[in-house]
């Protein structure tokens, strides 16, 4: 199938219609991986786990940071629920270090690589409050106020975190 595929000369348009589709499926889940009962988003993701994948590769190898930011920002709950931290604290860290646009897309992976990075190396530890700092500065620009309250109970736990003597 992939030789017939390369033969067809349509790769690149389904490729990134593919990743386009994972990115809609992704901001689809998010509101219920934020809730009560996420489990059965968490399964179809779980499922789709290598598909969110291939959506990043694709994202990071045509350059588009914005729409890899945007599904990273999506999906770092899924990331958190399900013990994939170090995956997702280490996509969301090369991401923000390539585009530090002020964006939506930004501010939510900031938020996501300060929760994912509490259980990861001293050094994610240590980017954890000024990511929440620029997150926090970020929804306020934004005028997010949802997103602005989730990132101050992330920025609070760090802090916590900090000052006790866990860096």
């Amino acid at each position: 199938a992939a030789g017939r595929l390369e033969k067809s000369g349509e790769v690149e348009e389904l490729t990134r219609r593919h990743a386009n589709y994972v990115l809609a499926l992704a901001e689809e889940a998010e509101p219920s991986l934020l809730g009560l009962s996420p489990g059965e988003w968490l399964d179809r993701l779980e499922r789709d786990h290598d598909n969110l994948r291939a959506a990043f590769g694709w994202f990071e190898t045509v350059g588009e940071s914005q729409l890899a930011l945007r599904l990273g920002g999506a999906v770092w709950e899924f990331w958190c629920l399900r013990g994939h931290f170090a995956e997702g604290w280490r996509r969301l860290d090369e991401l923000l270090g390539i585009d530090d646009q002020p964006t939506l897309a930004r501010a939510k992976a900031l938020t996501g690589a300060v929760h994912l990075g509490s259980g990861e190396s001293s050094y994610a530890k240590a980017t954890q409050r000024g990511r929440a700092e620029q997150a926090l500065a970020l929804y306020r620009e934004l005028g997010e106020a949802w997103e602005l309250g989730r990132s101050l109970t992330a920025d609070a736990a760090v802090a916590l975190a900090l000052d006790a003597g866990d860096p």
